[in-house]
């Protein structure tokens, strides 16, 4: 692999990352988020879906303007709004405003990424195998073991404590950036891509309100309510001046990489649809501990134990992805994601259940982690590498908001008790269990969709 390729790729890595750690952070306060607001968890997702939908225009934009104006630069506004954001949500009374922290938030990690990943690249470089393996394993674990250590710091402290990462992360990252002083060369270049950008993002916030507004399960009825219908028509129609926008620029973001070649629509596809699963996996852990009748700080071991069995699968699927390649990658995450789904709406005992979810654990992780570079680095010259990397996160980010939004409209369509239901609310444990089920059998449905989906993404396997 080239050194600009690899470049992009580690940029494309970190920024997943970021974003997985904080949607692990939040998962725990969610259901207090609710309850101190008191709206219905279909809006109370957007305290992170908004985040993702946000970072996901944000991380191009800033990415940009790190190359033209320096990462040094970027990154201190970036660190800037990180902070204003993280004192708002710790203030704020408003809901409103908590999403405004949150927009602050999503923005200002997005702007840290350039600079991160560069420092990422040059540790890693300068360190030995065991070193990298030893940093790894440290970093897995504090990460495993932060959703039950943040379910502990809630029940002590109360939700907006959850938010302290956020603000411990960003000093920590100053007071690195003291000392390891990024030489930035930046490149007179005109910034690409921002009227496209900000297009996918009306597309992506009208689709998210028209999901958050509609019955699901109430068939076109739902769809043509007056005040739901045209959020739909907003989001179908900013495809047309997006596309436009596109044909007219010199420099057009989308467009060789996406509306170029009807391949691309399967890869990006694809990886929007394991964004979309991967966002169930967040709020499933909480449900379905509930439903077995545990408290809060046992669901976020539970949630631990999940992320404990990923990461053990990410240190195979390396080796696995080097035999296997992309496609059977997928298909293999898919699968095992849609059998484990398929089983945990039976309804099984605990022990089974806790046996179920490992595998599930295993197999999303295989999704995520399957090389998706490589049929885009097969198929797109390296000129168009880092648009095309930008944009294939972007995917996978929005379908992760999406998903957020389906699948707690998925959950609550079993009982309407669920609607406001959040952890110091009592309700009998099949109630929690039957909306549980409905957001099981969906998800096995939409992993079966992303083994289809994989299986059309041919192409020939470059040489790295």
């Amino acid at each position: 692999m080239t050194r600009f390729k690899r470049f992009t790729l580690e940029t494309y890595i970190v920024a997943m990352v970021a974003i997985t750690i904080d949607a692990i952070i939040l998962a725990p306060a969610l259901p207090f988020v609710m309850s101190e607001y008191h709206v219905p968890i279909h809006w109370g997702v957007w305290t992170i879906s908004l985040h993702l939908a946000v970072f996901s225009m944000a991380l191009p934009v800033m990415e940009n303007a790190a190359m033209s104006i320096g990462r040094m630069k970027i990154l201190h506004v970036a660190l800037g709004l990180l902070f204003v954001g993280t004192w708002m949500v710790f203030t704020v009374k408003s809901w409103m405003c908590l999403m405004c922290g949150r927009i602050m938030q999503a923005v200002g990690i997005g702007g840290a990424i350039p600079y991160i990943s560069v420092q990422v690249r040059r540790i890693m470089a300068q360190q030995n195998r065991q070193w990298q393996w030893m940093a790894m394993l440290v970093l897995g674990s504090a990460v495993a073991a932060t959703p039950w250590l943040v379910s502990g710091l809630i029940e002590l402290l109360g939700w907006r404590f959850a938010f302290l990462f956020h603000g411990l992360g960003g000093v920590a990252l100053f007071a690195v950036s003291r000392r390891w002083v990024c030489s930035d060369r930046p490149q007179r270049m005109r910034a690409t891509g921002g009227a496209s950008i900000f297009f996918f993002g009306l597309i992506l916030f009208f689709v998210m309100a028209g999901l958050t507004k509609t019955d699901l399960l109430g068939g076109w009825r739902a769809i043509a309510q007056p005040d739901v219908l045209p959020l739909w028509i907003m989001g179908v129609g900013m495809i047309v001046p997006l596309l436009m926008m596109e044909r007219q620029k010199s420099q057009p973001f989308f467009e060789p990489h996406l509306f170029a070649n009807w391949r691309f629509w399967l890869l990006y596809g694809q990886a929007g649809l394991s964004g979309f699963i991967w966002t169930g996996f967040v709020l499933i852990p909480f449900w379905a501990a509930y439903s077995y009748g545990f408290d809060h700080i046992t669901a976020g071991a539970l949630f631990s134990y999940l992320i404990l069995c990923s990461l053990f699968a990410l240190s195979l699927v390396q080796s696995v992805a080097r035999a296997w390649g992309f496609r059977w990658t997928a298909v293999f995450g898919y699968g095992l994601s849609a059998l484990s789904f398929l089983a945990l709406a039976l309804n099984p005992p605990f022990v089974w259940s806790f046996t179920a979810f490992g595998l599930l654990s295993f197999g999303l992780s295989f999704v995520l982690a399957a090389p998706v570079h490589q049929p885009l680095f097969a198929w797109m010259p390296n000129r168009r590498m880092r648009s095309g990397m930008m944009a294939l996160g972007m995917f996978r980010v929005a379908g992760g908001a999406i998903g957020l939004l389906t699948v707690s409209r998925i959950f609550t369509a079993a009982d309407a008790q669920l609607l406001f239901w959040t952890a110091d609310v009592a309700l009998p444990p099949q109630v929690v269990a039957a909306g549980v089920s409905s957001v099981y059998w969906f998800s096995a449905f939409a992993s079966l969709a992303g083994v289809f989906l994989s299986m059309l993404v041919r192409f020939q396997r470059p040489v790295l």
